[in-house]
């Protein structure tokens, strides 16, 4: 669909459905069929209490990802489009050629990345999850130490011992103020 894209052209006769429908259901169709088996492959294999990191590592490197292809593509389109507003006499057509440049670079990442899966050993891939999910286990611990401890049971084990069931003259008073906080 990207490369499809940079065949658009700046003529006065083009047109929504003749240069922009068909790239446009072509690129919808195959980014349907990546983020599924995408999600798949990133929550295959790891155990249920580690589902729910996995599957949030795979929607923050995609939002994360996509922003930064965004980005990346909108600044080879302005850059190239500024570069040809000097030399063009239409700034119709220099705005095409930075959208071409941009869909070109775009293709040109998407060819990489279907290469790269295509010759990336196994073994590279679940390196760099294990290293995600150690990283996320680190975060999510540090996170923990932060928040607030449960209050400990009384001595017989019965319920929750709260800050009103203790004077400011009892022994374990300032023990549990502070192990609270």
């Amino acid at each position: 669909g990207l490369a499809w894209f940079t065949q658009i052209d700046p003529r006065p006769d083009g047109g929504f459905t003749s240069d922009v429908l068909g790239p446009s259901i072509l690129a919808a169709i195959g980014l349907g069929f990546s983020f599924v088996p995408v999600t798949i492959a990133a929550v295959t294999g790891t155990k249920p209490d580690e589902a729910g990191l996995a599957s949030g590592l795979i929607n923050t490197t995609q939002q994360v990802g996509g922003a930064l292809g965004l980005a990346i593509l909108a600044s080879i389109a302005n850059s190239t489009t500024a570069d040809k507003i000097k030399t063009e006499a239409d700034p119709t057509v220099a705005l095409n050629a930075g959208f071409q440049t941009a869909f070109t670079v775009g293709a040109c990442f998407a060819l990489a990345s279907a290469l790269l899966t295509a010759v990336l050993p196994e073994w590279v891939a679940e390196g760099i999850l294990d290293r995600l999910t150690q990283m996320a286990r680190e975060i999510a611990r540090t996170r923990d130490d932060r928040e607030p401890q449960l209050p400990p049971l009384d001595d017989a084990g019965e319920g929750v011992r709260h800050l009103h069931d203790f004077s400011p003259e009892d022994p374990e008073y300032d023990a549990y103020v502070t192990s609270s906080v």
